[in-house]
């Protein structure tokens, strides 16, 4: 299972924008994406490590994305819910994130909130 995922995001990153935030050659954050229509991308996953949150990391991964994706496409959407499987102990939802970072909420449940913003 481990490996087909890897082979999955190999070419997700391969073929849609991506962005890697590095700090002492070290990951601290990224951002992978996919097409989810010809002209809108989904943002797939944005992470950042927990000991650089809240210092405008996971803006700056956000806006780079964004500016290497206008050039192709119009909007990018995204999908954040509580209702994943998480193996992250206190994960953030981050709906105040992206609603500071100019997306729009486009849909909603009880547990999954979608998000849109043209670029």
């Amino acid at each position: 299972y481990k490996r087909q995922i890897g082979k999955n995001l190999s070419k997700l990153i391969e073929n849609f924008p991506s962005v890697l935030c590095i700090v002492n050659n070290n990951i601290i954050g990224f951002a992978y994406t996919s097409s989810f229509a010809p002209d809108i991308l989904e943002v797939y996953c944005i992470a950042v490590k927990k000991e650089y949150r809240n210092k405008e990391i996971g803006t700056e991964i956000l806006k780079n994305l964004e500016e290497i994706s206008s050039h192709k496409y119009g909007a990018l959407i995204l999908t954040n819910s509580i209702a994943y499987k998480n193996d992250v102990p206190n994960k953030v939802h981050a709906t105040n994130f992206y609603i500071r970072n100019g997306y729009s909420k486009i849909f909603s449940t009880a547990k999954t909130n979608i998000f849109s913003k043209n670029i």
